[in-house]
């Protein structure tokens, strides 16, 4: 069971990550010309999903295909479909994770 304490810090990072991850998007828009629209509507539906988005750990992305993070088997699809042509969002995801495992050594 997580606490509530678990609860608000998993929230304030996702929070500050989907900040990170907005201005990225559009700071990066002529650098990920293709890939702009696809990074749009992911960033869009993880901050529409952000209270019920699952750790930002190596099994993030595992999590929208073994639990149902939204309402919608279909939403959760699209998001899993969504991530698979995000290089920005991966990108700084690799750095978050990176930056959070050095925060516990």
């Amino acid at each position: 069971m997580i606490t509530n304490e678990e609860r608000a810090a998993h929230k304030a990072k996702v929070d500050e990550f989907l900040e990170k991850y907005e201005k990225r998007v559009h700071s990066d828009k002529r650098e990920f010309k293709d890939d702009y629209y696809t990074e749009c509507a992911l960033c869009h539906l993880l901050t529409l999903y952000k209270d019920r988005l699952p750790i930002f750990d190596g099994y993030f992305h595992k999590a929208f295909r073994q639990a149902d993070i939204t309402d919608s088997g279909h939403s959760d699809m699209a998001i899993w479909c969504l991530l698979q042509g995000a290089p920005i969002f991966w990108k700084l995801f690799d750095e978050y994770v990176e930056q959070e495992e050095s925060k516990s050594v």
